[in-house]
């Protein structure tokens, strides 16, 4: 209830400074139902996507720790001279990643362009992530998500010409799907994404896409990315681990 009614406060408080505004405004039309097993083939391909995220953020913590301790310097010097080189060279690569999204929306990118940004931001966000720079998970998660959906919504138009907004609405609901499969709250993400971009209009298409993302790195074994951190730190630290739930296979059936 505190979190509920501070959260309350903030937005309220928020609203009466700036006006009712959306962080990230990338409208879209509404689309057909015809094209949900779209967003579901997109959930499948961002499900992959934050599994790899999360094995990849744990894998960079690591790396320091197999340093010797007299250069444990290293590794963030040759990330640092890494971030300030794609600085000059492809500044699209590298920042928070806000103004990305908003570029990459509203200005059309060819596939390739779209696919060595995804993969620049990915492995930057990961690199950064495992020195301790400053910077976090979510907001780099949103322009890595933003170019992966784009990519796909762009191979898809090649079979779907007719469909307006496709690429558009493929990359607002990989945010909330990268969401789902990487921090496993399907829903918590939907409502996000929704909040950021102000596409309401959105809400199936990205309920199905975050569905399927959270399933498909269940199913692959994949666990949320906060809760394997914390469990890291806590061996770390030498302290017992919670052991874990019970988890029981979701079946598919009638209720009797």
């Amino acid at each position: 209830m505190a979190v509920i009614l501070a959260s309350i406060g903030s937005a309220a408080i928020a609203e009466a400074l700036l006006g009712q505004t959306v962080s990230l405004p990338l409208a879209s039309p509404g689309l057909s139902p015809l094209l949900l097993p779209v967003f579901a083939l997109l959930g499948g391909a961002v499900g992959l996507l934050g599994l790899s995220f999360n094995r990849a953020v744990v894998l960079a913590l690591d790396a320091p720790l197999r340093l010797p301790q007299r250069f444990w310097w290293l590794l963030a010097l040759v990330v640092g001279a890494a971030m300030g080189a794609m600085l000059q060279l492809f500044p699209e690569g590298s920042g928070g990643g806000e103004a990305v999204v908003q570029l990459l929306a509203h200005e059309a990118a060819p596939l390739g362009f779209l696919l060595a940004l995804m993969a620049l931001r990915f492995t930057a966000a990961i690199l950064c992530y495992g020195t301790g720079v400053p910077g976090g998970i979510f907001a780099p998660m949103l322009s890595i998500a933003v170019a992966a959906g784009l990519a796909f919504g762009t191979a898809a138009e090649v079979l779907l010409p007719d469909v307006e907004g496709l690429a558009r609405a493929t990359a607002i609901a990989a945010m909330a799907g990268l969401f789902a499969a990487s921090v496993r709250a399907p829903l918590v993400g939907v409502v996000l994404v929704l909040e950021l971009t102000g596409a309401y209009g959105l809400v199936l298409p990205v309920l199905v896409t975050a569905a399927c993302a959270s399933l498909t790195a269940a199913a692959l074994g994949g666990r949320p990315i906060y809760e394997t951190l914390l469990e890291r730190t806590l061996r770390l630290a030498g302290k017992p681990v919670p052991p874990q739930p019970d988890r029981i296979p979701v079946q598919l059936g009638t209720a009797g």
